[in-house]
């Protein structure tokens, strides 16, 4: 079983599966490793409640695991996630919300961690961990977590990149932002949605999108993952 679902939802999704003698689940996690998160994560969406009723049921399950993938690429498409139905609970749903607005061309960049080193984000296509998940599936064991990345750069050269592949620069220069200071912004946030946003910009910056052993990647390695530069450049031609 690979949820799809969130919150309460999920929950009751755990306790259903237990009742139908489910062999192996996977909750809806894809985003940085949970190890990451800090206590109280104003991201956790109940994520924390999901892999602690999985931990209390976990004798009833063969195996479960945590697929990991960082951000995914779709968060710089046009349209944003919601593009694809996606991130509608995350705050960074939208064409924009996410580091980058190509579209206009500005740029909000969690450029640096709370001790001030230079901050690295692992990213995905989904269609490329659709693959990884599908190919999963079919292992005889899981691991506690599946970790897979398309592509870990470090977060400020997304903005060269972005302004390579939308052959202009940027309206305004590039904001640089430290994991601290976008912590202090959101909690000076006037509304959720803008406090959320801030969150997921700190959350990377504070490394929570990055991490090591990639280790879906290595059990298939015939499974050619998309570079960030190729995905943005096939995903903005065209559009003005």
């Amino acid at each position: 079983m690979i949820s799809t679902v969130s919150g309460p939802p999920q929950l009751a999704l755990i306790k259903a599966s237990v009742n139908a003698g489910v062999r192996r689940f996977a909750p809806a996690e894809f985003e940085g490793p949970p190890s990451l998160r800090q206590n109280n994560d104003p991201l956790d969406r109940g994520r924390a409640s999901a892999l602690a009723y999985l931990q209390h049921y976990r004798s009833y399950f063969e195996a479960t695991t945590v697929f990991v993938c960082g951000v995914l690429y779709e968060r710089f498409q046009p349209g944003g996630l919601a593009a694809g139905r996606l991130g509608s609970s995350t705050g960074v749903g939208q064409e924009g919300h996410y580091i980058l607005d190509l579209r206009y061309m500005t740029a909000q960049v969690p450029a640096y961690d709370s001790a001030n080193n230079p901050s690295y984000v692992c990213m995905t296509a989904a269609q490329d961990a659709a693959r990884l998940v599908v190919a999963a599936l079919d292992m005889p064991t899981w691991p506690a977590e599946f970790r897979m990345c398309g592509e870990r750069l470090k977060v400020y050269d997304l903005v060269s990149i972005a302004r390579s592949v939308r052959g202009r620069e940027f309206y305004t220069e590039p904001a640089v932002e430290s994991a601290q200071t976008l912590k202090y912004k959101a909690s000076l946030a006037s509304t959720q949605a803008e406090q959320l946003r801030l969150h997921n910009l700190a959350a990377t910056a504070d490394g929570q999108h990055d991490f090591a052993d990639a280790n879906l990647n290595s059990f298939f390695p015939h499974i050619r993952m998309t570079r960030f530069r190729d995905w943005l450049t096939a995903a903005w031609a065209g559009v003005p």
